[in-house]
């Protein structure tokens, strides 16, 4: 997509000169903080040291002085003023004057990433090696304007200018995230991207981004893995493509798994922290993220990548780029494959995935298409290791594991394989799923401010998770008892009990799958039948009731629909107005089906039989009105009224073969509003009140009890915060409180097959302040972190617990009340800090090192701020060397090595917990996900 440079001062990216001025913005990021812990709990002194010592080099660099100079023109040769020159990832450049004019000077000789935009005109980048002054006259083609943007803001007099890359609606319809003033917000550029893509999942690209949470299932960032923002999972996170949303409408959840290697097809990803602005979708309880798929470029291209790293770690790239061809064509296509065996056993990837897009520029319109999609088989490894894997002794761990019925192939594993341990052993217990998606975009200029867009759009899914079951009752599958024999006699002995029995019958048959049953036989006046003897006359019946069986659960579905956006962009004097109407309208419609494919007893069950079937259909259609108005470049106010309607049905029967009823139509009325103003050339102040609506998911729906069906969350949340920007560094600081009411949090409790339900609480809230600096004391050398530090309460919470007699006979639940006490998965301090070094700049060959640091602190695995429930605090360091060499027969030969936690640090990302009562005794079982130690990633990227 095509980008647009506007001015605007956010914080954490690095701004940008006036003409002829020498002040700049440092680089932001992600800092520092209170780093200390050990293992799982303290880090030795030694680790601490290091750490810090890494992460605060400080180096000084002395180079001679460079200029560029030169004037932006417009395809006619018209020049551009207030067009924005830049030089990617550094903190040089100019805004051009009225004849086109710019000039860039006092920077030192390098190689560089030039950036041209302006309003109106697509964003054109080069790279340049500049050791001198030198004369760079760029073009601009023509593009259409407007979107979910901001207008620019200016401070006093434009003596400082910050520079960020926003959505531009010119290719993409409205609807992805817009970086707005007014809210916390973070947007990865490409050149970041580039430099932390090595194959893993989006999740860990974005792991030193502020308030984020990162865990993989195998332990090593492929295949299963997730992201937390403030403590809210990915069903709290509203995540777009080009404006499409991208969670699965019923789950809510984001399966990052099924788009492999997206990173590589990703231009900007845009993240806004809190409800944020209206974006398609389901509401945001976290965070949005915007993901805005790469753009055509002028010049030709193409790529070609290859990364190898531990654990059997492949993947391999391939990429092209038409550029805009002389009809106003242009194509871009990506082919990906990654393959991993995983730090779990057994937790192997084999992952694919592609993108093709292609668009029209018609001067006054556009037209762009895109399909795109992945097809991945992972390995389960979603069971987790029980805690005594972790800390316990062998003897320990056979205890345990006897007690939970594992086999002693999973015992041996937890015994040998500790934090490595898989508790599937089937050889084929995987998920195999495909994703492929489609979309139209269209967008024109209709004159007088107005700019018009519009987008359908597609998505087909497919695929199962295959399980082997061991012992599983045949009732649980609506399948028939198999009789193997049936016989009526009189008894011939008695059972341990004393009861009558056919002892011949049973000798005869000595399977152990059988079960036995004699049942006495009466006459017409209901009295037992017994012989001269007195021997009872019993019906005594041989039949399996329960099998080993293999099954697939399945999901088949289609998402479909349409975004479209009006906007209004006028210059009113000194002010400015940004007026959008936008919205969409998209219905998914989802089969759900269980079949089996082997049973070690075959009974009447047919090859695809299909034990349960049901559909889910959800409508959800939403408008919404912004608008943006600047006063003087010093003063902005937003607002922001969205309307969302959303139906959701569901019929059949699930899989637990329990009927599936729902009918359900919610009306959202979601308001936000803000103001930002700049109070010196330097410090800007901005502050924003949002409200958040948003419905169950379907296993809210399906799992609640009877007479207590779930209801709508509601959220608001305020944020206020500050910004200074000076030439040495930036500092910000927000302050979040997002209050909930009728959150739906884990209760605990176990329905009648066994699922965990959760349940909503009255009141709620995440409180806390987020602070990010940066620091770039030589044009080398840049320093950048944040730290979150939150309070995150359920006021009243009430913990079920099922309790079961000596005999293990279900009694009911034992509640338990809690007053103020943590919400899970919610750390009360999480930060980051990279620290980074260029020691090679010259005309052919470029060389960077950053130390990259993470801290998470303690974790709750439930509502009941019990400690024994718990993840540790860790904190985990990265390496990463990066070498880059131009100009050599090809555009660029890159070598990038990632060491990833490079301490070696033993430490668990995610977990769950059960608790149960048998008579008078409470049993808590823990189960973590542990991260894999000190590894490695290792890429040889050629691009021409």
């Amino acid at each position: 997509m095509k980008r647009r440079v506007k001015a605007e001062i956010i914080p954490f990216e690095p701004a940008r000169v006036m003409p002829g001025r020498k002040r700049v913005n440092a680089w932001a990021t992600e800092p520092l903080g209170r780093l200390f812990v050990k293992h799982h709990k303290l880090l030795t002194m030694r680790h601490v040291i290091l750490s810090f010592a890494l992460t605060c080099i400080s180096f000084v660099a002395a180079a001679q002085q460079s200029s560029l100079r030169g004037k932006i023109t417009n395809a006619s040769s018209q020049p551009i003023g207030g067009a924005v020159i830049v030089f990617d990832g550094t903190n040089y450049g100019a805004l051009s004057e009225d004849d086109g004019g710019y000039v860039i000077s006092q920077f030192p000789p390098g190689t560089y990433t030039v950036v041209v935009s302006a309003p109106g005109y697509q964003t054109l980048r080069k790279d340049l090696y500049i050791d001198a002054a030198m004369e760079f006259a760029p073009q601009l083609a023509q593009a259409v304007t407007g979107g979910p943007e901001q207008p620019p803001l200016l401070p006093p007099n434009n003596e400082l200018v910050k520079l960020i890359a926003v959505p531009e609606v010119g290719v993409y319809a409205v609807g992805n995230v817009p970086e707005t003033g007014v809210f916390a917000a973070k947007s990865i550029s490409p050149d970041e991207i580039r430099v932390l893509d090595n194959g893993q999942d989006m999740p860990e690209l974005l792991r030193f981004t502020p308030s984020v949470v990162t865990t993989s299932d195998a332990g090593a960032g492929i295949g299963y893995t997730g992201l937390r923002i403030r403590g809210s999972d990915q069903s709290r996170i509203n995540v777009t493509i080009n404006g499409i949303p991208y969670n699965d409408p019923e789950s809510h959840g984001v399966f990052w798994v099924n788009l492999p290697d997206f990173a590589g097809s990703a231009e900007n990803i845009n993240i806004q922290r809190g409800v944020g602005s209206s974006t398609n979708g389901a509401g945001a309880f976290g965070a949005t993220l915007g993901i805005t798929t790469t753009g055509n470029m002028d010049e030709p291209s193409a790529e070609i990548s290859n990364t190898y790293g531990s654990f059997n770690t492949f993947r391999h790239r391939v990429a092209f780029n038409t550029g805009r061809m002389e009809n106003g064509l242009a194509m871009e296509g990506r082919l990906s494959q990654i393959t991993s065996d995983g730090f779990v056993d057994r937790a192997s990837s084999e992952l694919r995935s592609y993108y093709m897009s292609g668009d029209y520029d018609g001067g006054k319109f556009q037209i762009k298409g895109l399909v795109f999609g992945g097809k991945e088989r992972t390995y389960q490894a979603w069971w987790g290791v029980p805690e005594v894997a972790l800390n316990g002794t062998a003897d320990e761990i056979a205890t345990w594991g006897a007690n939970n019925f594992y086999s002693p192939q999973q015992i041996n594993d937890l015994v040998n394989l500790r934090e490595r341990a898989n508790y599937y052993t089937y050889e084929n217990e995987v998920d195999d799923y495909a994703q492929d998606h489609y979309q139209l975009h269209f967008s024109t200029q209709l004159g007088g401010g107005f700019a018009l867009q519009a987008a359908g759009h597609y998505t087909y899914g497919r695929g199962f998770f295959e399980q082997f079951r061991d012992g599983d009752n045949l009732a649980d599958y609506g399948i028939d008892n198999t009789v193997i024999g049936a016989v009526q006699q009189f008894a011939d002995g008695v059972n341990a009990d004393g009861e009558p029995i056919n002892a011949g019958f049973e000798n005869s048959y000595n399977w152990d799958a059988l079960e036995i049953s004699h049942n006495p036989v009466t006459d017409a006046n209901g009295n037992v039948i017994t012989n001269a003897n007195g021997d009872v006359l019993l019906n005594s019946l041989a039949q399996i009731s329960r099998s080993d069986i293999i099954r697939r659960r399945w999901l088949e579905n289609d998402f479909y629909g349409a975004t479209y956006g009006l906007t209004y962009d006028k210059k009113l004097g000194a002010n400015q107005l940004n007026v959008i109407f936008g919205g969409a309208w998209n219905q998914y419609d989802g089969d759900h089906f269980g079949e089996i494919i082997w049973m070690e007893h075959a009974n009447q069950v047919q090859y695809q039989d299909f034990y349960y079937v049901n559909n889910g259909l959800k409508t959800d259609f939403n408008n919404y009105l912004k608008v943006n108005y600047t006063i003087n470049n010093k003063i902005s106010v937003y607002g922001d009224l969205q309307m969302r309607d959303v139906t959701y049905r569901v019929r059949g029967i699930d899989q637990d073969r329990l009927p599936a009823n729902v009918d359900d139509t919610l009306r959202f009325i979601n308001p936000k509003f803000g103001v930002s103003a700049w109070i010196t050339e330097n410090d800007q102040i901005y502050a924003s009140y949002a409200v958040g609506n948003r419905e169950p998911t379907r296993s809210d729906y399906l799992d609640a009890p009877t007479g207590r069906e779930p209801r709508p969350e509601n959220l608001r949340d305020t944020e206020f915060g500050y910004r200074r920007i000076t030439p040495k560094y930036t500092v910000g600081v927000n302050f979040y409180n997002m209050d909930y009411t009728d959150q739906l949090v884990l209760t605990g409790e176990l329905n009648d097959v066994g699922s965990p339900i959760r349940t909503n609480v009255a009141s709620s809230y995440r409180r806390g302040v987020e602070v990010e600096m940066a620091w770039m004391p030589t044009p080398r050398i840049m320093l950048m972190g944040n730290a979150t530090f939150s309070e995150n309460k359920i006021n009243l919470f009430v913990e079920e617990v099922p309790a079961y007699d000596e005999n293990f006979e279900f009694l009911g639940f034992q509640q338990n009340g809690f007053e103020s006490t943590d919400i899970s998965f919610s750390p009360g301090l999480i930060a980051g800090g990279i620290a980074s070094y260029r020691f090679i700049d010259a005309k052919k060959h470029k060389a960077d090192v950053a130390w990259q640091t993470k801290y998470v602190g303690e974790q709750f695995l439930d509502n009941t701020s019990n400690a024994a429930r718990s993840m540790p605090a860790y904190l985990i360091n990265d390496l990463r060397v990066t070498y880059t060499v131009l100009n050599t027969g090809m555009k660029a030969l890159e070598i990038n090595l990632l060491l990833n936690n490079v301490l070696d640090e033993r430490f668990v990302s995610n977990g769950y917990t059960y608790a149960f009562l048998v008579g008078e005794q409470r049993i808590d079982e823990n189960f973590y996900y542990p991260q894999a130690g000190r590894n490695f990633l290792a890429s040889l990227t050629l691009r021409f």
